[in-house]
């Protein structure tokens, strides 16, 4: 797929008063962070929202899952998802089309969770409610799918709400899955896959980063491999390409979760075009010759591509720098002669001067 990250999914840590939500390396479920969410009994909840790059359609929806890890009380949880359905790609709840989904709230226990360990939620076997909608009857995931058709997903609220009969309410939250998007809290998987400066000298040096991970459960190979635009050349990378090759990284076993970056140097290719123009005119009556000659160059765009394969995950994503302009030098020569006329010219070109 094309893609910008390796996740097309943003999220926000919410805070309060009395609710607190963090990144944190105690607990991992996939890869070395998950997210920390907790609420002391003065508060009431504390969520993380997650919003996507591009809506998706409910009826393109065939994964929601998470992995929980209770730590303290016996805390409630509810999915809310937020669905626009009049096409401008958001949510507004004065939009009569748009519409908001929750699930019915459920405690640790009654998801049959176990306290201090990895425990995962499937989305689709909980129960949801249309909100503000009490002629909506309440129903599975796959009932909203067949109801809801024509909306798409915009946003995701995952709320914890506090247990009253405990002083704190805390649970570790991992690896959640939203259609073929993935976020499990790592450092890298935000980052853009292929970065690049915007623009460079003719003859300059581009230097891109490439970021790379595993979002598969399992130790897997992961594949780098670049395409170069024909207009420039590779320098240099860190680390090094595979053996035999200057355009491919081979990963092997790399964990779940785990991420790295390549460091790419390139440079774009130096005019270098010489020319020595020699040109004799003449006649009788009335002789015309004129010419241009121009060392400027306009500015053109370089284009290198990445592909990252990793199990059943492929992505791919591109840079684009402009080469900027050259303003060099511009002849514009005209003869002219009536009668007999007779005249000859030498001139000789190089990207930086012309001569008469």
């Amino acid at each position: 797929m094309k893609v910008s990250a390796l996740t097309e999914l943003d999220y926000h840590l919410g805070q309060s008063k009395y609710g607190d939500s963090s990144i944190s390396e105690d607990e991992s479920f996939h890869g070395t962070s998950s997210a920390l969410l907790s609420v002391d009994r003065k508060g009431n909840y504390i969520r993380v929202s997650i919003t996507m790059d591009e809506p998706l359609s409910m009826g393109d929806l065939n994964q929601l899952s998470m992995w929980l890890n209770p730590q303290s009380g016996n805390g409630n949880l509810q999915l809310e998802l937020f669905l626009d359905g009049d096409g401008d790609g958001g949510y507004d709840s004065d939009s009569s089309r748009d519409a908001r989904l929750r699930s019915v709230r459920e405690s640790w226990s009654e998801l049959g969770m176990s306290s201090s360990r990895w425990n995962e939620l499937d989305g689709f076997d909980l129960i949801y409610e249309k909100y503000g909608d009490k002629a909506f009857p309440a129903g599975s995931m796959n009932e909203c799918q067949e109801r809801l058709k024509g909306k798409s997903i915009v946003r995701l609220y995952i709320t914890i709400y506090k247990d009253g009969n405990a002083p704190k309410t805390s649970v570790y939250i991992d690896y959640i899955k939203l259609g073929a998007q993935i976020i499990s809290f790592e450092p890298l998987e935000d980052e853009d896959m292929k970065k690049g400066p915007k623009s460079v000298s003719p003859g300059g040096q581009i230097t891109y980063t490439i970021t790379y991970g595993n979002n598969n459960l399992v130790p897997t190979d992961v594949v780098v491999s670049e395409q170069y635009d024909p207009r420039t050349f590779f320098l240099e990378a860190s680390p090094a390409p595979d053996t035999g090759t200057n355009d491919v990284w081979t990963f092997h076993q790399l964990p779940p979760g785990a991420h790295g970056q390549i460091i790419v140097k390139v440079k774009t290719r130096r005019h270098a075009c010489k020319a020595n123009i020699k040109g004799e005119v003449s006649g009788d009556g009335y002789a015309f010759a004129s010419g241009t000659l121009s060392t400027n160059y306009d500015s053109y765009p370089v284009t290198n591509s990445v592909t990252i394969s990793a199990g059943e995950f492929k992505f791919s994503a591109s840079a684009t720098t402009t080469v900027r302009e050259i303003e060099g030098s511009i002849l514009e020569y005209n003869e002219h002669g009536s009668g007999l006329y007779s005249c000859r010219n030498t001139l000789a070109y190089s990207p930086s001067s012309i001569s008469v």
